[in-house]
């Protein structure tokens, strides 16, 4: 099949950038290697309750233009976040008040660090030894939890440089999508031209040969092997896929190989999260006894640092029954490998220790269990990415570059202005890609 441009992904920013390119008069081939679009987005529908099962995406960080487009045209409801995150102390629940401020301690100084890039962990080491034992395990857990990161790993200047990013679009707002997350990504599919832009599920993508006068992409199906030829592709691989062996499961071979992306590829990583939703025949947490004279009954967040499954939150402003577990980074790979029924009782006693309940009285409420393992999904391998210590100035940069007017990349691993990780990140580096791409012609 021929066309002007192939896209390998139709998660976010796939389908944004074919949005782009087809109104533009581009033709387009999307191939997605799954039987649906979205990627790392993940709506599952679920008659008994009435709020969407999120088993991927699913906030809204702040107002990012992004999305708020995409959802004004498309006429989406966003639907924002209010109420009161708590936290666990010794089977009690008390308002999280300690736990932002000693975070910010940490934060406060990182926002003024103008030295070499260290890794997060060293950062605290070296510049945050005066500060309080509280201040640097919390920012900690923090750090690994909201980045999916090893401290010891993840750069101390992207740290710093999200934060920035989160500042300028109102960050510490939290929005729902009425609906579902899925809903943006069928918004974004309504947007390509069916004129020029054409979508293939179900086509692994096993070869991408550059070499020539243009590209020809191999994608496999139930079918058999298709050849699709154009001037251009588009890559949204997400970045485990980028760094795999061209003969494991999900990637696919570049013919000639990707050198001038290997120093990117080394100083970025994917971060690894487990995620348990669990829905329940009521609200049974909004009637807790809790300390501070005030009631949980508003909680949007419960963190319980010291156990398993470590962020717990609710589905406000929805009234359904949902709890959703949050384990990322170390604690992530310390459940990796556990079965869903395994990870299922593992959130149950977390969740149980957390809020001084037993796992008996936990369990004689629970009516549902969701859970979608990202780690063994062979066309993600993790949650998001993040970048190494000493990556922060360079790594993201040079991975969206484009590669001699014929390959263009997309996806959250390739925005360098602190908004990588993120679905707006996603939907802008598709959009950004586009337009390389058209002023690449045009030139």
């Amino acid at each position: 099949m021929d066309a002007d441009v192939v896209i390998v992904g139709a998660g976010a920013a796939g389908l944004a950038a074919a949005g782009h390119l087809a109104a533009a008069g581009v033709r387009v081939a999307v191939l997605e290697a799954r039987d649906r679009i979205g990627g790392r987005i993940l709506t599952h529908a679920d008659v008994a309750c009435e709020a969407p099962i999120e088993l991927g995406a699913e906030f809204v960080h702040g107002r990012p233009p992004e999305i708020f487009e995409v959802a004004r045209r498309n006429g989406l409801e966003l639907r924002e976040i209010e109420g009161e995150p708590w936290m666990s102390r010794s089977g009690r629940l008390v308002p999280a008040d300690s736990f932002f401020q000693a975070e910010s301690n940490v934060f406060e100084r990182l926002q003024g660090y103008a030295g070499p890039d260290l890794s997060f962990r060293q950062f605290l080491q070296e510049h945050g030894r005066d500060l309080p034992p509280e201040s640097q395990l919390w920012a900690t857990s923090y750090v690994e939890g909201f980045h999916a990161a090893h401290a010891d790993r993840i750069s101390a200047h992207s740290i710093r440089d999200g934060e920035k990013a989160e500042e300028a679009i109102d960050g510490d707002r939290q929005f729902r999508i009425a609906g579902g997350y899925q809903r943006l990504v069928n918004a974004l599919r309504a947007e390509m031209d069916p004129a020029n832009a054409s979508l293939h599920l179900g086509r692994v993508v096993t070869e991408v040969n550059w070499g020539g006068a243009g590209v020809k992409v191999q994608a496999r199906s139930s079918q058999g092997t298709a050849t699709f030829t154009a001037k251009a592709a588009l890559i949204t691989l997400p970045l485990p896929l980028l760094q795999a062996a061209p003969d494991e499961r999900g990637a696919a071979r570049f013919v000639p190989a990707l050198h001038a992306k290997s120093a990117a590829l080394a100083r970025l990583e994917m971060g690894q999260v487990a995620r348990i939703g669990l829905r329940f025949r009521e609200a049974f947490w909004r009637e807790l006894p809790a300390d501070g004279g005030r009631s949980p009954r508003r909680m949007t967040f419960l963190f319980a640092p010291q156990r398993a499954v470590p962020t717990w939150w609710t589905a406000l402003p929805s009234p359904a029954p949902l709890l959703t577990g949050w384990a990322a980074g170390p604690r992530a790979k310390e459940l990796a490998g556990q079965s869903a029924e395994q990870l299922e009782a593992t959130a149950i006693a977390s969740l149980a220790e957390a809020v001084g309940l037993t796992a008996e009285h936990i369990n004689g409420r629970l009516e549902a269990c969701y859970s979608h393992d990202w780690q063994t999904d062979p066309f993600a391998r993790g949650a998001y990415s993040y970048v190494l210590a000493g990556g922060a100035e360079a790594a993201q940069k040079e991975l969206a570059q484009p590669l001699e007017g014929k390959l263009f990349f997309a996806g959250e691993a390739t925005r360098s202005d602190g908004h990588h990780a993120t679905v707006h990140g996603a939907i802008g580096s598709g959009w950004r890609a586009a337009r390389e791409l058209l002023e690449c012609w045009r030139r």
